[in-house]
């Protein structure tokens, strides 16, 4: 898909490369969300049967993968969901590349195209938004990957507007172009802030219910003895 991508943006063919960005995107969409649902499947499987000898490999990832900095997280995300989940988020921003350029081919005037940018920008930052803190994922997994490449995205915009290329230059004012640097910087910043938030967040949360059930399992362990005392006294 990606070959497709290029040949047709080099072609100039800006329709048929934005078509193929956004089948990408459904693409890698439908392989992160299978991931997903094995993962959880995984979660819910019973303990490994000891008495048939047998060891259940889901135990490898149940209830390790909740904690963004724990090692089985670490394994988990970097073997086999990252390399989709930046490819994804790069492919996103790919098809609002391309649709601006599409429109620049139409002869648009510049102060359109650059509410277009602007659109494009802000709407990047609600979907990664919407993906990080809106879309419920089981057992604290969340799409870091896909909000980290729209990330690096906008930096790379807002880096390249510091010095734009002479076409921008006569297409667009100073004005324009400042101001849509801007809006790609702030977008970045959020989206780094929010990423961040995320993973304490879960790892605030992971601490809690770890205490939580090692203040219950104490409590019973407690309750055990002073039946047995109990028991033993009236014995």
């Amino acid at each position: 898909m990606s070959i497709f991508m290029i040949y047709a943006y080099d072609r100039a063919y800006m329709l048929f490369a934005m078509v193929f960005a956004l089948l990408a995107t459904i693409i890698c969409s439908k392989i992160v969300m299978v991931q997903l649902q094995v993962l959880a499947e995984a979660d819910n499987t019973s303990a490994p049967d000891e008495e048939a000898g047998e060891r259940d490999m889901s135990a490898v990832v149940r209830g390790s993968t909740s904690n963004p900095l724990s090692t089985g997280f670490i394994q988990e995300y970097i073997s086999l969901r990252l390399p989709f989940e930046l490819f994804w988020g790069y492919s996103v921003c790919l098809v609002f590349l391309y649709l601006n350029t599409w429109l620049l081919a139409f002869g648009l005037n510049p102060k359109a195209l650059a509410i277009t940018a602007n659109v494009s920008i802000l709407s990047l930052l609600v979907i990664a938004t919407y993906i990080l803190w809106g879309l419920k994922q089981g057992n604290g997994r969340h799409l870091y990957g896909l909000v980290i490449s729209m990330v690096w995205y906008l930096v790379g915009v807002a880096i390249e507007l510091q010095a734009p290329s002479q076409p921008i230059y006569n297409e667009f004012s100073d004005s324009q172009i400042l101001r849509t640097q801007f809006y790609a910087g702030l977008a970045s910043t959020i989206l780094s802030s929010l990423v961040m938030t995320r993973i304490i967040k879960s790892l605030i949360k992971r601490n809690v219910f770890n205490i939580m059930s090692a203040c219950q399992g104490k409590d019973a362990e407690g309750a055990v003895e002073d039946d047995i005392t109990t028991g033993y006294v009236h014995a």
